[in-house]
């Protein structure tokens, strides 16, 4: 084996082991499970990966086995809490959305599969989201500022930071500071009507939030209570957000392999006819 050809190979493994972390499930991953209705209109259904809240007419929010079913398999107490996975559109236009549920009709709030779950749907307009990151985006984004550094330099080794889902929220991630933190992928700030500046952080994967800058360290800070608001209100339930860097960068190496790999094959095959 030649020189050129060991560097492809060497070249081509190390693209190989970059791959293979991202075949690991995490918490941003959307179930599919393998139902026939799933399949059949698997071009129609879009991911949702969102919490929702029961919020029927009649006290209750009937769950189908599939869209346009005549009778519900559960009924969902108006209050519960559940992750809306995916949203289908049916031919009158009705909007629908699935969840998991275990073998006692209980809402699981889950965004994997697992065995003894059940996938049902429901009737968006039964339905409120609850207020998350995409409400804050939608309501506060206009007052965002470009992230100049303030985080720069900050000692964070061997502390716990907190990563919360929005500004005033009441849930959070907290993230032990082992080493240097190194690059803090912050793109954005926001000032809250207290004083104290957020930055949006897309550390890790899975590790992502808002970080409060002012007070990165305090796991207790004020939580803001904010409404849900009906779903029949929201235009878009799951706006797509910019891509980390390190996406770019497999993207580029993918194609750098397959154009390597026509140029490998090109010069094999002109050595084997001039031989």
């Amino acid at each position: 084996m030649n020189i050129l050809r060991k560097c492809y190979m060497a070249f081509l493994g190390a693209v190989v082991m970059l791959l293979l972390p991202c075949r690991t499930v995490t918490g941003d991953s959307i179930a599919e499970p393998d139902y026939s209705f799933y399949g059949k209109h698997r071009s129609q259904i879009k991911p949702i990966n969102r919490m929702f809240e029961a919020n029927g007419s009649g006290g209750r929010a009937d769950i189908y086995e599939e869209p346009g079913e005549e009778e519900p398999v559960i009924k969902m107490d108006n209050g519960s809490v559940f992750c809306v996975i995916h949203m289908y559109t049916d031919k009158k236009g009705d909007k629908w959305g699935s969840l998991l549920y275990d073998v006692q009709g209980n809402d699981t709030a889950r965004t994997q599969f697992y065995t003894g779950d059940y996938l049902g749907w429901v009737k968006m307009e039964d339905l409120l989201v609850r207020y998350d990151e995409i409400s804050f985006r939608e309501e506060f984004g206009k007052q965002f500022q470009k992230y100049a550094g303030e985080l720069d330099g900050y000692q964070a080794e061997h502390q716990t930071l907190y990563f919360w889902e929005y500004p005033g929220s009441e849930y959070k991630q907290e993230w032990q500071i082992q080493e240097e933190a190194g690059d803090w992928n912050i793109q954005e700030t926001y000032r809250d009507d207290a004083g104290s500046l957020w930055g949006y952080s897309d550390y890790l994967p899975g590790v992502k939030g808002w970080i409060c800058m002012t007070d990165p360290v305090n796991p207790d800070l004020p939580v803001l209570v904010r409404e849900s608001v009906p779903a029949s209100e929201v235009e878009e339930y799951a706006p797509g957000k910019p891509k980390r860097g390190y996406e770019f960068i497999i993207g580029g190496m993918i194609l750098l392999v397959s154009l390597l790999t026509a140029v490998m094959i090109f010069v094999f095959w002109r050595r084997k006819k001039q031989s």
